[in-house]
């Protein structure tokens, strides 16, 4: 096997259709290109293409993800566990000519679990470093309009507050910025209260959002909006929450179990399997806290697992 630097036009055309997540597609990476110093499409090849990687030079690594939640593999077809060990031996090998680190942060479980098992043993042996953080989704295998019945004893006494309230879950129009931007100062006065970093903009949510798919909501009392989410479609499939949040003025209501069951029933009613929840620690540090509520609305944890080469 060996390694190929493709242009994105060459690796669009190899992979474009294989990728198992939008954070591997080459119309999200180079909306994102800006925020690494080079890309580099990787091709794993033998008699033919087996195997790909999008990698942003950044900090003296190579990242895949290099904008993202998560990155990996994409794979055309179904690959042996010998040609991941062989493709990641070349990607390690790769980076040290280029004086570089790889890094690469697998998505969890749910996404794929056979092909991110074999990516992990594959990443293990090579790996100088390892990360775990723990991740939090919920199948939405539920009947409609049923999203709490998946609550725990302790997130169905939040909910049952929250219902004696006046609140409102407003889906809002993903086209329009000022309806984006709506939902997005609500994430952002959260972020600010609890002294939490907020990575995206207002603008670069605006102009991402269309890439990925997102959808935007909020939760209201009388009419103010108390909470809100963005969420983006990663497969068909499987929507992940990239934000959500309450304000501290509506956080005696329990927005976040009204907006957690809204959101359920709505990705419910839209074909959506699977709420990807998201990371619910940091290096490997968990937020308990943050665990303890999510468990309480029913999800369930898995690993979201990174490597150092």
């Amino acid at each position: 096997m060996e390694i190929l630097r493709v242009s994105s036009e060459q690796y669009a055309g190899q992979f474009e259709r294989f990728a198992p997540h939008i954070y591997n597609t080459v119309a999200f990476s180079e909306h994102n290109r800006k925020k690494s110093e080079s890309l580099h499409y990787l091709v794993f090849s033998d008699s033919s293409p087996r195997l790909g990687l999008i990698a942003g030079e950044k900090n003296g690594e190579l990242q895949s993800p290099f904008s993202a939640p998560f990155g990996g593999f994409t794979s055309r077809g179904s690959q042996s566990i010998d040609r991941l060990i062989d493709a990641v031996r070349l990607l390690s090998d790769y980076a040290k000519r280029l004086g570089l680190r790889a890094r690469v942060t697998l998505p969890p479980p749910l996404y794929a679990p056979t092909f991110i098992a074999h990516q992990a043993a594959a990443l293990s042996l090579a790996a100088s470093k390892v990360t775990i953080d723990t991740n939090h989704h919920r199948p939405l295998d539920f009947d409609e309009g049923c999203a709490q019945t998946v609550f725990r004893s302790k997130g169905r006494n939040s909910l049952n507050i929250a219902l004696r309230n006046n609140l409102s879950f407003h889906l809002l129009d993903s086209s329009d910025p000022e309806q984006i931007r709506r939902a997005y100062e609500i994430i952002r006065r959260n972020h600010a209260e609890l002294n939490h970093p907020l990575r995206m903009t207002s603008e670069d949510v605006v102009a991402t959002a269309p890439i990925t798919g997102s959808r935007f909501m909020t939760v209201a009392e009388n009419g103010t909006d108390i909470a809100a989410a963005m969420i983006n479609a990663t497969t068909p499939e499987v929507a992940q929450v990239i934000y959500w949040g309450d304000t501290s003025d509506g956080r005696g209501l329990h927005p976040m179990n009204f907006l957690a069951a809204s959101l359920m029933d709505h990705c419910h009613r839209s074909g959506i399997r699977i709420l990807d929840i998201g990371p619910s620690s940091e290096n490997g540090i968990p937020a308990a806290g943050l665990c303890r509520f999510k468990e309480s609305i029913g999800c369930i944890a898995s690993t979201k697992i990174s490597f150092i080469l």
